[in-house]
């Protein structure tokens, strides 16, 4: 428990002497100082991540002591570096102090002393959100179905042998798969001994591009209320939230795509272009698809050093490209010489990778593609059947594999169900309502572009070259069920255009808008069907005086702070009688809003509560291992049972003897093998490229099998348990254990 407590501790206290000491460096032209120090320092934590874990793991020292030493040092140096620069800068900054507070103020478009009321509402949910993710983040265990299938397993694996070397597995999806995301977890899980934080590594990725956002809006010349919208717009994506608690990457990747852009937009320098590249190879280190979104950002980087009409000189753009491919190879080359030794490419290899890739890329290829895409995150009734027929019109067949990677579903079988982008699960949720604004704000913008300021302009550069990025993507890649995710890096970046056009609002339009955004946001943030925070089926069932009580209370406790507000605002007001008039109105819209808004809720939970992807569940409640199956309910009493049959054993080596997109990772949860107790577990009857490397443990004892014709079948010595026949699960046994 001690553990469980202190590694986040440590790791925090380090983050923020990191932030201290960078800020404490600032240019005296930084533009929002404190933000800039914080998306500095996480370029740096992610580098010493991935440098601290490829040490160590070269010396088979990947253990929980030597990453404590590890990050021990750094908080040690952090700190002393801050109260250095501090102590050292004082005397000489004192004077100035002043002077470059007004200077920061009025870059960051900041003119006012103290923050409006909207501004201070827009922060306020950003920090509801935050938090909130962070709960369902720390009491929900792993539970996604990648998550069970690799990303967790293969940091199981990591830990159990000091190192991040490849090994045999039956879903080499483990070992080719771009790793930092696992770096970070099995980082703070072997120091807490403990799963309880791998999903805070994705919740830190979700507050860090937020922060990011808002900065990139700052740097463009936007005022505090633009930059509290940009990073709202982007803490409310229904994926974004969907995603915050999961062991997932996307998050991750997005995160490092929005950082990119603060630094695209820096001031051009070499050191600029030093955090551009460590940016772009922890990117590429956490997913295969950055490159297509980073290429048209490192072009708009390298235009930057030709602006204010200088031309581009030959020189810059060389030094600048050889930079960023050192850097970024540096940090993705260990892994890379992994996979070439084990697959004979840097990728990867095997139908894993051949099956993401279109065959002959097209332009056709290419709007299939982005129509498919749409349909999964616009929920129209119809339009999917629409997109499907369209297909059969010009000649392309929309389910063709040559272009689609069918799983469980084809594009037909998602046409069909027009609300599936509204189910807030992680793996398929769409953006509906950022997609719906980013395509209006756009066509807007472009019919009015001769009133654009440089504000706007700059916000339709970062949409443009986001665009570019997406559509890159689309060209290789498949189109698949869950696409939807590769596009959460692309929403985050529109989030700074969906900024500037909220601004542009009215204020009542820009209310409700924002309101909408907030409220489509909810179910992902309250609901998701893997780790739902409210049991939506008990609040269905609360009977209509609960909800009315609610409604009094809310009225009750909003009318003073409604009169408070409104009483402000109306003393700015010039003409008594108009702010008499606004003030009624105001008064009289939040109590409405008091009252009817448990009605509304009531409606809505009954309505969600019909749905069957909300069995009755709260991960405040329910029990952690309960929690870890939600996903895949019907193999949790066949794997407790596995688990009860190898501690009957006493067996100190388990065979994992699974294919591909197999739960592996409960076995270690629930073995304890996760947090470096149990028994150790290895893969047996490996039949792909990394059936050749060295194994990771002696002969098994007992092999738990989900394969219906085992190795093991009929084998001398041997017995066979079934444990469940759908799905299959069994447990063989050798006779004689010691022999």
């Amino acid at each position: 428990m001690l553990r469980e407590l202190t590694a986040p501790l440590l790791l925090t206290a380090t983050a923020l002497g990191l932030v201290v000491a960078v800020r404490a460096r600032a240019r005296t032209d930084e533009i929002a100082p404190w933000r800039a120090a914080l998306v500095k320092s996480a370029v740096l934590l992610g580098v010493f991540v991935v440098l601290s874990v490829e040490g160590l793991s070269a010396l088979g020292m990947l253990r929980a002591a030597p990453l404590a030493v590890a990050w021990s040092m750094l908080l040690l140096i952090a700190w002393t570096a801050a109260s250095a620069s501090f102590t050292r800068g004082a005397g000489a900054a004192a004077p100035q102090a002043s002077a470059q507070r007004r200077q920061d103020a009025r870059l960051a478009g900041r003119c006012g002393e103290r923050l409006e009321p909207d501004v201070v509402a827009l922060v306020a949910a950003c920090v509801a959100f935050a938090a909130l993710t962070l709960v369902v983040a720390v009491l929900a265990p792993p539970n996604n179905w990648d998550s069970m299938t690799y990303h967790m397993p293969r940091v199981a694996h990591w830990l159990a042998n000091g190192s991040v070397r490849h090994y045999p597995i039956g879903y080499p999806v483990q070992l080719f798969m771009p790793p930092f995301s696992g770096y970070a977890i099995a980082t703070i899980q072997s120091l807490a001994a403990s799963d309880r934080w791998a999903n805070t590594v994705q919740w830190a990725a979700y507050v860090e591009a937020a922060v990011a956002v808002s900065l990139v809006a700052a740097r463009i010349g936007a005022g505090r209320r633009v930059q509290a919208l940009a990073a709202l717009a982007l803490l409310t994506i229904p994926m974004a939230v969907s995603e915050a608690s999961t062991t997932q990457v996307d998050m991750v990747a997005a995160a490092w795509l929005v950082t990119l852009f603060v630094f695209a937009l820096d001031r051009p320098s070499r050191s600029n272009v030093l955090w551009a590249a460590a940016t772009l190879g922890l990117g590429v280190s956490t997913k295969a698809h950055m490159p297509f979104y980073s290429a048209p950002v490192f072009v708009l980087l390298l235009r930057r050093w030709g602006r204010d009409g200088v031309p581009l000189e030959l020189r810059h753009a060389v030094g600048a490209v050889a930079v960023v491919a050192a850097v970024a190879l540096l940090l993705v080359a260990p892994h890379a010489m992994r996979n070439a030794h084990t697959f004979g490419k840097p990728w990867g290899a095997g139908f894993e990778v051949d099956r993401q890739r279109v065959t002959t890329p097209t332009l056709a290829t290419l709007v299939s593609n982005v129509l498919r895409d749409s349909v999964l995150h616009l929920p129209l009734p119809g339009y999917g059947r629409a997109v499907e027929r369209l297909h059969d019109v010009v000649g392309i067949d929309p389910n063709d594999e040559r272009t689609t990677h069918i799983y469980d579903l084809n594009f037909s079988d998602v046409a069909a169900k027009w609300f599936r982008p509204l189910t807030p699960n992680e793996d398929f949720v769409g953006n509906p309502m950022h997609l719906a604004l980013a395509l209006a704000f756009a066509v807007v913008a472009l019919v009015r572009r001769r009133h654009w300021d440089d504000t706007v302009r700059a916000a339709m550069v970062i949409g443009a070259t986001a665009t570019a990025g997406w559509l890159l993507l689309q060209v290789p890649t498949k189109w698949q069920p869950w696409s939807s995710r590769y596009d959460l890096p692309f929403f985050a970046v529109l989030a700074v255009p969906l900024g500037i056009g909220l601004d542009h609002l009215s204020p009542r339009t820009r209310a409700v808008v924002t309101v909408a955004l907030v409220g489509g946001a909810l179910p992902a943030l309250l609901l998701d069907v893997h780790r739902p925070l409210v049991d939506i089926q008990a609040v269905a069932s609360w009977p209509w005086w609960v909800w009315g009580a609610i409604a009094v209370v809310l009225v009750v406790g909003g009318a003073w702070p409604a009169a408070a507000v409104a009483g402000r605002a109306a003393r700015n007001a010039q003409a008594l009688r108009v702010a008499g008039r606004f003030r009624v109105r105001a008064i009289v819209a939040s109590l409405a809003v008091a009252a009817l808004g448990p009605v509304a809720a009531r409606f809505g939970a009954q309505a969600f509560a019909r749905q069957s992807a909300f069995p009755p569940l709260s991960i405040v409640t329910a029990d952690r291992t309960h929690v870890m199956f939600r996903g895949n309910p019907l193999l949790e009493s066949a794997y407790v049972r596995a688990v009860h049959r190898v501690h009957a054993s006493r067996c100190d080596v388990v065979g994992l003897e699974f294919r591909r997109d197999a739960w592996e990772y409960p076995l270690w949860s629930l073995l304890g093998a996760a947090s470096g107790g149990g028994p150790r577990l290895r893969a047996v009857a490996v039949a792909n490229e990394s059936a050749t490397l060295a194994p990771e443990a002696p002969e098994p004892c007992v092999v738990v099998s989900s394969a219906t014709t085992s190795a093991f079948d009929g084998r001398a010595g041997w017995s066979r348990e079934v444990l469940s026949s759908a799905p299959y699960l069994a447990v063989h046994r050798r006779a004689d254990p010691g022999s």
